[in-house]
């Protein structure tokens, strides 16, 4: 069987899934717990109790926090949501949320706030 990385997100559940359940017959026969069809693998492991907390995650950012900037943890927790290795994202948020918003305070008092603009030709307007 090949290797799944935590980032690879519903294939790493699937590959849990995969060396737990014995005898599976389908996709749907693994996403089942309890006669219950989950829609999700992720959901199928966490009724199955194999993912019961997210600790590595918050042993990363409480290691971050001492040595990332604000900015650099936000972009960390942007890509853990993006591939969905974390099974409580808002209480993540919420434990480390002061330290990912630590550098608004400097940009609002030194006035340099950068808003992108997506979407907006800058050449066209200075035309």
């Amino acid at each position: 069987m090949y290797a799944a990385s935590p980032f690879m997100g519903e294939r790493y559940y699937l590959h849990i899934l995969l060396t737990i359940v014995r005898g599976a017959t389908g996709f749907e026969h693994l996403r089942t717990v309890d006669r219950v069809v989950h829609q999700t693998f992720k959901a199928a492991c966490i009724a199955l109790h194999l993912l019961v907390d997210d600790g590595e995650w918050v042993a990363m950012f409480r290691d971050g926090q001492e040595f990332m900037t604000g900015l650099a943890l936000c972009h960390l927790f942007a890509m853990a949501l993006q591939h969905t290795t974390m099974s409580n994202p808002l209480q993540i948020g919420q434990q480390f949320g002061n330290q990912f918003c630590d550098h608004l305070s400097h940009l609002l008092a030194t006035g340099r706030v950068v808003i992108p603009v997506v979407g907006v030709d800058m050449d066209a307007e200075l035309a």
